[in-house]
């Protein structure tokens, strides 16, 4: 006996004596006295344990007592017992204030401890629909933790849908224990009600606040409750004997298939269950019934499947039905050039077109049908086939998609509904193919500066037939708005297998339904405030799988909201905080894996990441960190810090545009009205603030670089353009409000420089300033947003809303472009006063650029292609090609969505500049057909007459079209500089042709034995204009045009030789400076330069074309 005693002697002290003290703990404020709401009820003896306090914030005022309710018509109302004290704000605030809460506290006495298990209340508001209250507590010195937001209770009005005239709140709380000497708070914050400040204030009434609890009771844990637990992962118990109750934790290992063999044994005077549910293992111990314990073990499981070697992109082969026949097109790559690619192409096994295809990557099959099959084979410069492909044709420009799986269910219990919104491309699943990423945006969606519920965005990855890959969210605690919710899709490591990006929040689903979580979150907590927009726990940058969503890494976004005070955002209302972007830069040059950039904040602090994926492990590189315009730094991956003199502060823009505007191979990032260097340091400020739209070309050709054009919406409003290197203003142009809308593009194609236009008024102007047009509107009421390649000329086409239009130079006015004989490209479009496409791009075919929309065809919804229908003699290099385009591309879903624009002008790029010699006469040939500039009169040489002393030519009227490879004369302003633009762009050549630079100051002979003729062009003495044989040996002065012909009367011209002051530039291109032997280099002025003279920077004739040294 005495044995026994001792042994429960040392079981009590071991857990302490407070084991034998274990009570149940009521303690109720009942609210109703206006005197005095500290006024508290206990259970019997608790004041020996614990003590109670109230607090009431300085802003709330009791201002009355509602002994019943008011009632509808109709309707009785009810007495209030206890009676509810009315407290009314001074003044009215949005969001939780410390001055407008009521707090209610249990401090425990010194040697007992409390566990708090629920807190529940009567709440009514009072004389208002409106108001809300948050409900938050914390356990001594720790963090207040949400356990409801943005609670709206009934109002103190029995009618319909309100028979109590007052709404009841419980929640429940597991394994919060308060220590000795500590206290418990439970906080209600109150806003969004009138103040007394204004003529009709309202009010809100609380009631039987009450804490309930256990004092001095042990909480075990999970060894206390189970003895044994595993699974087909391996032992279960180890993991989470140390776990308490309603705790998880995640499983050390990824799994590859769902766990199996699921086994629990409940520890004596205990029975247990064990379920496995959307990625969780729980285990719960039950006693009498009753669950009394529960944990959860959370698994990461992959499906993913190993990966073969990635195929490179396809030619992207389509066929259209056209009125006339089936246009077929395909992709040109930068690189098949130097390949010597050439192509064929069958309809139904019959070759059609040239054998082989060189000087387009578009055919118009007048015999085609839409029961065709086109098979495009692919020639290397052997002539052997390496690649095919084929392709059926769409029955007319547009191309339907049904989306499989339908659309997303909302997973909250909000109840919105989603439809299509935003989309990217890429080979996410290494096929060869482009695939389409899409956000499926909820109906509850809102702009960053509302506040409110929101549903969490969903992101689908589809296949061109619609079948879907893969499907992830973000998580309820994300609040979703075109501002926030940025994504990038492309290949980051350079595996040929795109990732996916997107910043995510605890809650979040991969595309196999894994949660995203990091150590500390709970993935079903909410983390977010009154307004809807998360204000603690984590907030992640996640790094998806391309081929299935699955998550490949999640790492701490580089700013959370609590990181920064609201003066560093710019407000305190949680709206200039929610301003997010993203992009893809080439930070180490195109030939590197590139960076994805997300940033926060631009209004006024902004924090821009950069950050890189290697396969294994997303880091950031950098983070730059604006204070103030001239304050910041610069942090870098290594933990190293620069401290900056001029940041971006403040000048950021509703998009980022990236390119390399410095030449050196590596892209800058353009924020707004400043720009950040590949190192994250400050390029430039204007210092003129934010603005809605910004483009980034080479919109002045004549310059060197590109320019940035930029519309504003602060003062003093407008636009300007300026050079994207140094920030310079090339032109500044103010408005008398904000300008929300703007573009600028290269739409006329006999203009050398682009136009612009802006919300500020109806012009159309040129890069000077100058008027172009006035009154210039689009159809169907389209905003000034994106431009598009749709015809078949170099130039940019306009499009906007829904509707395609084309410069007319004749009329100097935009005109309509049809889709299938209608006025609207089809299909619907998106976010609200944006009205943009789901993505605008070269998607498929040729160089024409396609856009995407969508619709719902009963429960089905679609992806809709539309395409051009116009052949094109040009052939272009895919788009995706440029690395400028390619980036502005991947980013155009993010915030105010912009188009893509090339770092070229391709125009400008195969127009031929001459500067006219003293004597105003010139000699030309072109390798594709041009067109004749105003004020140039031009001849043409059509054939060489061994026995006449001349050539024979002929006139060619202003504004005609020279063919290709025909040599002319023109005569211009003396000193002048003339630009023939093409027409269309062929790059056939003709056997035996060669185009030189070269200026002549040497003696000259004919040689009639070998049947070579030299001609010099000029005016006899009778003012005959022409080419004319030199009979005899002679000196021709350096810049005079001549040509060296060789052949006969019966067989003329085989070979043509033309020597002109200046080159002939037929590209511009950047490679390296050339080093083989045999390479012919000239200067501009056509002296002949030796390879080791060739400067960095300079510009030469190589190989008779004109090319950028680098």
């Amino acid at each position: 006996m005495i044995k026994k005693f001792f042994s429960m002697f040392v079981l009590l002290t071991a857990l302490g004596t407070q084991a034998l003290l274990a009570d149940h703990v009521d303690v109720v404020w009942p609210m109703s006295s206006q005197d005095d709401l500290t006024i508290c009820n206990m259970t019997a003896d608790a004041d020996a344990l614990v003590t109670p306090s109230f607090l009431k914030g300085a802003h709330l005022t009791p201002t009355g007592v509602k002994l019943a309710s008011d009632a509808d018509a109709g309707y009785t109302p009810v007495t209030y017992d206890p009676a509810l004290v009315l407290l009314t704000p001074s003044t009215r605030v949005e969001q939780k204030t410390a001055g407008h809460l009521v707090s209610f506290r249990v401090k425990t006495l010194t040697g007992h401890t409390f566990k708090p298990t629920v807190i529940e209340f009567d709440a009514a508001k009072c004389g208002t629909d409106g108001g809300n209250f948050d409900v938050y507590f914390k356990n001594g010195s720790g963090a207040e933790t949400a356990l409801e937001t943005a609670v709206s209770p009934l109002r103190n009005k029995v009618g319909k849908n309100n028979s109590t005239g007052k709404s009841h709140h419980r929640y429940t709380i597991s394994d919060q224990l308060v220590k000795s000497g500590q206290t418990f708070y439970v906080y209600l914050y109150v806003y969004n009600f009138n103040g007394q400040d204004v003529e009709n204030p309202k009010s809100i009434a609380f009631s039987n606040v009450t804490i309930s609890g256990e004092t001095d009771e042990p909480i075990y844990d999970a060894s206390h409750y189970f003895t044994a637990a595993s699974c087909s992962a391996g032992n279960l118990l180890e993991a989470i004997s140390a776990l308490k109750n309603g705790e998880t934790i995640t499983w050390p290992e990824k799994l590859y298939a769902d766990p199996t063999d699921l086994a629990v044994t409940a520890a004596e005077g205990f029975t247990a269950t064990i379920t496995y549910k959307d990625k969780f293992v729980t285990l719960t111990a039950l006693k009498n019934g009753e669950a009394v314990f529960s944990v959860s073990i959370r698994f990461v499981v992959s499906y993913l499947p190993p990966k073969p070697d990635a195929t490179p992109l396809n030619r992207g082969l389509m066929a259209v039905k056209v009125s006339n026949g089936v246009l077929v097109s395909w992709r040109y790559r930068t690189t098949d050039k130097a390949a010597n690619i050439r192509f064929r192409l069958y309809r139904n096994n019959k070759l059609i077109g040239t054998n082989p295809i060189t000087e387009r990557t578009n055919f118009l099959d007048s015999s085609g049908s839409t029961n065709s099959t086109y098979r495009l084979e692919v020639l290397n410069a052997e002539g052997e086939v390496i690649e095919t492909q084929e392709t059926k044709p769409w029955g007319n420009q547009t191309k339907y998609i049904t989306l499989q799986g339908g659309a997303p269910t909302d997973p909250t219990s909000a109840g919105a509904t989603y439809t299509p919104n935003d989309a990217s491309f890429c080979d996410m699943d290494g096929d060869g193919e482009y695939d389409i990423i899409l956000k499926w945006a909820p109906s509850n969606e809102k702009d960053a500066a509302s506040s409110g519920v929101t549903s969490p965005a969903f992101y689908a990855c589809y296949k061109q037939d619609g079948t879907r890959l893969w499907m992830l969210h973000t998580g309820h605690n994300m609040f979703n708005s075109a501002h926030t919710t940025h994504f990038i899709a492309w290949d980051m490591d350079g595996d040929g297998y795109g990732e996916f990006m997107v910043k995510t929040a605890p809650g979040a689903i991969d595309g196999q339904g894994n949660y995203i979580l990091l150590p500390g979150d709970d993935p079903k907590a909410n983390y977010k405030g009154g307004k809807g927009k998360q204000e603690s726990g984590g907030e992640y940058l996640t790094v998806f799988d391309g081929m299935t969503g699955a998550e490949l890494q999640t790492i701490r976004y580089h700013t959370a909201f609590a990181d920064e005070t609201s003066a560093f955002w710019g407000d305190s209302q949680q709206n200039r905080s929610e301003r997010y972007l993203a992009a893809i830069a080439w930070l180490d040059g195109e030939n590197q894996n590139p960076s994805a950039i997300f940033a926060r904040g631009y209004y006024n602090g902004c924090k821009i990441g950069a950050y890189d994926w290697d396969g294994e492990n997303l880091t950031l590189r950098w983070l730059h960190r604006g204070t103030s315009p001239n304050s910041g730094t610069v942090t870098y991956g290594n933990g190293t810090v620069k401290n900056l003199t001029t940041t971006v502060y403040g000048e950021g823009c509703h998009w980022i545009c990236v390119g390399d505007v410095t030449g050196d191979g590596k892209q800058e990032i353009h924020y707004g009205s400043g720009g950040l260097k590949p190192d994250g340091t400050t390029l430039y400020r204007t210092g003129l603030g934010h603005g809605d739209a910004m483009h980034l070309s080479d919109f002045i050709p004549s310059r060197p670089g590109q320019e940035l054009f930029m519309v504003h919406e602060e003062k003093p409003y407008g636009m300007d353009l300026r050079d994207a290197k140094t920030g310079e203003l090339l032109l500044h142009q103010t408005a008398g409000g904000d300008t929300g809308r703007g573009i600028m593009a290269h739409f006329n194609p006999e203009a050398e420089d682009a136009y612009w236009q802006f919300s500020a008024d109806a012009n159309l102007y040129d890069t000077s300033g100058n008027i172009i047009a006035s009154n210039i509107s689009h159809g169907g009421g389209a905003g000034l947003s994106f431009r598009v390649f749709w015809n078949g000329d170099l130039a940019d086409d306009f499009y906007g809303k829904s509707v395609l239009e084309y410069w007319n130079t004749d009329n100097k006015a935009f005109w309509r472009i049809q889709v299938n004989g209608g006025n609207y490209v089809i299909g619907n479009i998106n976010n609200y006063s944006k009205q943009n496409p789901c993505v605008s791009g070269d998607l498929l075919g040729d160089w024409r650029e396609e856009i995407v929309t969508w619709d719902q065809s009963d429960s089905d919804y679609r992806l809709i292609i539309n395409a051009t229908d116009v052949p094109t003699d040009y052939r272009l290099p895919h788009l995706m090609d440029d690395f400028a385009y390619r980036a502005q591309l991947i980013a155009q879903n993010v915030c105010y969505n912009q188009p893509p624009h090339l770092s070229y002008d391709p125009l400008t790029r195969y127009t031929i500049e001459r500067q006219v010699p003293v004597s105003g006469w010139d000699v030309l040939y072109a390798p594709y057909p041009v067109r004749i500039p105003e004020g140039v009169r031009a001849y043409s040489v059509q054939s060489v007459d061994a026995a006449a002393d001349t050539l024979r030519y002929k006139a060619i009227a202003a504004r005609a079209t020279i063919p290709a490879r025909t040599a002319i004369v023109y005569r211009a302003p003396a000193g002048s500089k003339v630009s023939f633009r093409p027409s269309t762009l062929s790059t056939a050549t003709v056997s035996a042709t060669y185009l030189k630079g070269c200026a002549v100051d040497s003696l000259l002979s004919c040689n009639e034995d070998t049947q070579e003729y030299f001609y010099t062009f000029g005016t006899k003495e009778n003012g005959a204009l022409g080419f004319f044989k030199i009979q005899d040996a002679t000196t021709i002065p350096a810049g005079t045009p001549w040509l060296r012909v060789k052949g006969t009367a019966s067989n003329p011209a085989q070979e043509q030789y033309f020597w002109t002051k200046e080159g002939i530039p037929t590209a511009i291109q950047r490679p390296t400076a050339p080093s083989s032997e045999g390479t012919e280099i000239f200067d501009l002025s056509g002296r002949r330069v030796p390879a080791s003279a060739v400067r960095s920077g300079g510009t030469y004739i190589i190989n008779g074309e004109k090319r950028i040294v680098r």
